[in-house]
């Protein structure tokens, strides 16, 4: 996936829609994933994330502490969990420059710097699954 696509998914200003899987229509925090990981040709599950904040938190935490995913050295096109020191309850993904890749209900999709995300959040942790290269 080019930059260029990021950039006009944050200018067509997709809203954030709970269980949102369509970027025409709206995105959740995981649809933003599927949808960005998929274009970078690494397959995760749909499914995963429903649509409110504590069933994704259940989700991504039953998921990740399965053996196919792992925890990863930060750097571009993987999973970001954030949250509390005991909850995960938000995901974007990493891209180039440092950035992480996110959508909120008030933001819709955003591009952020890990420093000020790292003030927001007391947990920012970086995952891969064990299929991608």
């Amino acid at each position: 996936m080019k930059m260029e696509h990021i950039t006009a998914l944050i200018n067509r200003r997709v809203p954030f829609v709970a269980g949102g899987r369509d970027p025409e229509r709206g995105l959740d925090c995981w649809g933003l994933v599927v949808h960005v990981l998929g274009y970078r040709g690494r397959t995760v599950r749909e499914d995963w994330a429903p649509g409110s904040v504590s069933e994704v938190a259940c989700l991504i935490k039953d998921q990740i502490e399965c053996d196919d995913w792992m925890l990863a050295d930060p750097g571009p096109w993987l999973v970001v969990a954030m949250g509390t020191k005991n909850r995960i309850y938000h995901v974007g993904v990493s891209v180039p420059g440092g950035h992480i890749l996110h959508t909120t209900p008030t933001t819709g999709i955003v591009m952020s710097r890990r420093m000020m995300l790292d003030d927001q959040f007391g947990r920012i942790e970086f995952y891969r699954h064990a299929s991608w290269d």
